[in-house]
């Protein structure tokens, strides 16, 4: 799956912040490449890119094995697009129907981890079209349903996911942006965020889809202020702003827009992206799966007046790619790394003076491999790899486990962890096992080798098995050569009784002797995953006699079901009666008892 999360948007974001008003040239500092961390560049060109000012060559996906997906430009604005695989070869190819003049061609947006291309083409008539390229090279093309085929409008595909689903947008009539997902056998359905605008340019339009079908994006409302949702897999839609956000009504026509604009979402569902301030100055945000926020900017980002930090990529690891403007109008590309690191780069031959010069680092996969373009000094556009130095990565999907109420000793059902060496080297484990509070009542089996290699993946099994009621707690810990170990997942679950009675007592008013009260209910509510067979329902105690019951267990209660017992009160004599009601049943806790009372009168 590409981790790169609309490129093509931060190619137009990239493209509308050199519009900036560019600072004094004089003040402009020459930097040399940088590569973080001992990093290497490797810069490449397709063999058809075109070689003045404003052609070349652009790397906008890259999937976790390395393959680069992207377009290239020639002479009369006109983009075709590439693959690049992982030995450097180049594939260069268009989709069917694409028009040859200025402001058409081919767009290569996302690539997948089988190396499946989804992207759009504008036609001879300046309509975008949508295509998937399979890995063999052949294309399905469509059209979004409701989609305006018209002069620059129609479907904009804008990522891909392993199992071959696309989200995107497309422009209606009205030129009011919709989203809409593709299944991998070709159904689209389609959707809109709650408080999207239906004017000009307002609405909704989604980015980036994860492996789980969850979507990221963002929409603009009738008063043209950006927002971001995410998109659960099964259609809910939840919106959210950074707090920083500025919310001032934007531009008809511009591209001055404040609020958040979600641009990428990782395996565990933490979404990146950028949001425009009171000042419309960009930073960048990481809102956790949770919906916390943390907000950030790249070191020697502009302020007011350029156009500050762009985030706009974040793979499994929560590793970070994008760019970010300085105030001499330059842009340089960075890097944040999971624990709030940043570091930035230049690429080998970036310009550091001109206005479409410097660095763009646009997608990352699990290696940490960034991918993007530079402009050099002659404003022509070229492609790079930033492969970083040898290191370990682990990361952990899901987070954190929660097992919910399970009954005392019985074993909940299995729920998996995945570790992926997300690394450039092994993932040396040296130890996986269950610590803390509660560690005995929580038990792991894995598969995970004592190396697992760069993009490898391994799966640990944990069940909970409560010993004692109330909630319980554990972590699953990972102690490897990686930057980060241990690595810790929260393991959370309550135990419950086998069986429990509610209420826990019954108190009947005063009643005549010899008559009967009205009827009180009891609920026995069976805990366990299996059924509980009840082998009697009694009272004892002082004055048994004066209870009577009827009941709906019918001697066998269903697994996680219930039960009724209906207790009615006939007081002997009077004064204070009581009794106990006894359950007898094949729970562990049995007999279950609930003390029941009245006064005769």
């Amino acid at each position: 799956m590409t981790k790169s999360a609309a490129q093509g948007t931060l190619v137009l974001v990239l493209a509308l912040a050199l519009l900036t008003p560019p600072g004094n040239s004089a003040a402009r500092v020459e930097r040399p490449p940088e590569a973080p961390n001992g990093g290497t560049f490797t810069v490449f060109d397709a063999p058809g890119a075109g070689t003045t000012a404003l052609e070349g060559t652009g790397g906008l996906s890259i999937n976790s094995t390395g393959v680069v997906a992207g377009g290239y430009i020639v002479a009369g604005n006109v983009t075709h697009g590439f693959v690049r695989a992982v030995n450097g070869t180049i594939t260069e190819f268009d989709a069917p129907g694409v028009g040859t003049g200025k402001n058409q061609g081919t767009f290569a947006m996302s690539i997948n981890t089988g190396g499946v291309i989804a992207g759009m083409f504008s036609d001879t008539n300046r309509v975008y079209r949508g295509f998937v390229r399979a890995a063999d090279g052949t294309f399905a093309v469509f059209d979004a349903p409701g989609a305006k085929l018209d002069l620059d409008a129609g479907t904009v595909p804008m990522s891909i996911n392993d199992t071959g689903t696309v989200a995107g947008m497309y422009r209606d009539s009205n030129f009011v942006y919709h989203g809409f997902v593709r299944a991998s056998g070709g159904s689209i359905s389609t959707f809109d965020a709650s408080g999207a605008g239906t004017g000009y340019i307002q609405g909704t339009q989604p980015l980036s889809i994860n492996s789980a079908g969850a979507i990221t994006g963002y929409y603009r409302d009738a008063n043209y202020v950006d927002h971001g949702f995410v998109r659960a897999s099964n259609g809910t839609i939840a919106t959210f702003d950074a707090p920083g956000a500025g919310s001032k009504p934007g531009q008809t026509k511009g591209i001055q827009f404040q609020g958040t604009i979600a641009v990428g979402i990782n395996t565990a569902g933490v979404i990146t992206g950028t949001y425009a301030d009171a000042n419309f100055v960009n930073h960048g945000f990481v809102r956790a799966a949770d919906g916390t926020f943390t907000e950030f900017d790249a070191p020697g980002a502009g302020g007011a007046g350029t156009f500050g930090t762009v985030a706009g990529s974040i793979n499994t690891g929560g590793v970070i790619a994008g760019l970010y403007q300085d105030t001499s109008g330059i842009f340089h590309g960075f890097q944040r790394a999971a624990d709030g690191t940043i570091s930035t780069f230049d690429a080998p031959g970036a310009g550091s003076t001109g206005m479409f010069e410097g660095t763009a680092g646009l997608t990352i996969n699990d290696s940490s491999v960034i991918a993007g373009l530079f402009g050099d000094a002659s404003n022509i556009f070229h492609g790079f790899l930033l492969t970083p130095a040898s290191a370990a990565a682990a990361s952990i999907t899901p987070s954190s486990l929660s097992f919910g109420n399970q009954a005392l000793d019985t074993t909940s059902k299995v729920k998996k962890v995945t570790l992926t060496s997300s690394g450039t080297t092994n993932l040396t484990i040296s130890n996986l096992a269950i610590t803390g509070t509660n560690a005995s009542d929580f038990a792991e089996t894995n598969n995970c080798p004592a190396s697992l290699a760069p993009g490898k993946k391994c799966t640990v099994s944990v069940t909970f098995r409560p010993s004692q009621p109330g909630s319980r707690s554990a972590n699953l810990a990972f102690n490897d050569n990686a930057s980060n170990s241990p690595q810790n997942v929260p393991l959370t679950g309550k135990g419950v009784l086998q069986v429990t009675m509610s209420p826990t007592s019954l108190t009947f008013a005063a009643q005549a002797v010899g008559t009967t009260s009205p009827a009180k209910t009891v609920t026995l509510h069976n805990n366990l995953a299996s059924a509980l067979t009840v082998n009697s329902i009694t009272f004892t105690g002082a004055n048994p006699g004066d209870f009577s019951q009827t009941n709906t267990c019918d001697g066998n209660v269903p697994a996680k079901s219930k039960c009724l017992i209906t207790v009615t009160f006939k007081p002997g004599a009077t004064g204070a009666r009581s009794a106990i009601l006894n359950v007898s049943d094949s729970a562990n806790n049995s007999p279950q008892t609930l003390k029941v009372s009245g006064t005769g009168k």
